[in-house]
């Protein structure tokens, strides 16, 4: 490789680790591409905790988006400190009444969701009209239900 391209890298992580920053990263900005995340917008981000979900929160950030987190409890100081304007716990039952209590009935305007199972109905009912899906993973689950109304009738989008 060019030396331009080479550069040292003193840190207390070990190589493995290191490595796993261009995948996360990756991955994220291949989803916000996808999604065309734009200033001003409003993101809700699944599995925040991991790699991608914290590589997404950051690249959001550096779009000028507001970033909505969904974990568990136990991570929110976390994910407020890595910058996420608002947490919501990832109880499936109470997310729809959760988000809408933060951004208000008009919804969000991009989901990037790295979880999929249970969570993947709820978080579509929270998109806005016209609103924009993007998945990168299935970590809880490949497979889900869908009700086909929350797509025709807010004409949300998959990036």
């Amino acid at each position: 490789m060019p030396s331009l391209n080479a550069h040292v890298v003193d840190s207390g992580l070990s190589d493995a680790d290191l490595a796993t920053f261009p995948c996360s990263y990756d991955s994220a900005e291949e989803m916000l591409v996808r999604a065309d995340l734009g200033e001003g917008e409003s993101i809700l981000v699944t599995g925040v905790a991991g790699g991608v979900g914290s590589a997404l929160i950051q690249l959001a950030l550096v779009r000028g988006a507001r970033v909505v987190a969904v974990a568990s409890e136990s991570k929110r100081d976390r994910l407020l400190a890595l910058g996420a304007e608002h947490f919501v716990p990832r109880d499936a039952a109470t997310l729809q009444e959760s988000v809408e209590g933060l951004v208000g009935e008009q919804g969000i305007d991009v989901v990037a969701d790295v979880v999929g199972g249970e969570l993947f109905g709820p978080i579509l009912k929270v998109l806005r009209r016209g609103g924009r899906y993007t998945t990168s993973g299935a970590i809880g689950g490949p497979t889900t239900a869908i009700d086909l109304r929350d797509l025709i009738w807010r004409r949300r989008q998959s990036a």
